[in-house]
């Protein structure tokens, strides 16, 4: 748990973000309380963790220390993939569609049903869950993507 505390404030640092600003994000009064967090005098429920996450764009498990097996590295890229299509227009979405039958034979991707975990992080993306929302802007993703107008 000791690394929670570590990584707290080498994010915070590594972000260049006050206390204050990360005390303000994360439903603190003041610096004091982030400052006792960050030397591990306080104890953090699984709640907090997920806001200090979210105002450090990172997941809780990046925040907790804890290493990603490489099927969660995979979830990370298919969440990237979604968090771009979604916010594309739909001619740019197309052109991703086009480019990936191109490269892949998929000519039944249509008819493979969802996994279970695809299913719950689609249902999560809708009803707003901030775990399931784009990390990066319009502009980034379009960087990435290689689709920069």
């Amino acid at each position: 748990m000791l690394n929670l505390y570590k990584n707290i404030k080498s994010r915070r640092l590594e972000l260049k973000m006050s206390q204050d600003s990360l005390a303000e994000l994360t439903g603190y009064k003041d610096r004091s309380s982030i400052t006792k967090i960050e030397k591990g005098e306080v104890d953090l429920a699984e709640s907090k963790i997920r806001q200090f996450a979210k105002a450090l764009n990172l997941s809780p498990q990046e925040l907790m220390g804890w290493k990603e097996k490489e099927n969660s590295q995979m979830s990370s890229v298919k969440e990237r993939i979604f968090g771009a299509v979604t916010i594309m227009s739909e001619k740019d979405a197309e052109k991703i569609w086009e480019l990936i039958q191109a490269n892949f034979v998929l000519g039944n991707a249509e008819e493979v049903p969802a996994e279970p975990e695809e299913i719950e992080a689609l249902d999560a993306y809708q009803n707003g869950n901030p775990e399931y929302q784009p990390r990066y802007t319009h502009e980034e993703m379009l960087r990435e993507l290689g689709l920069e107008k």
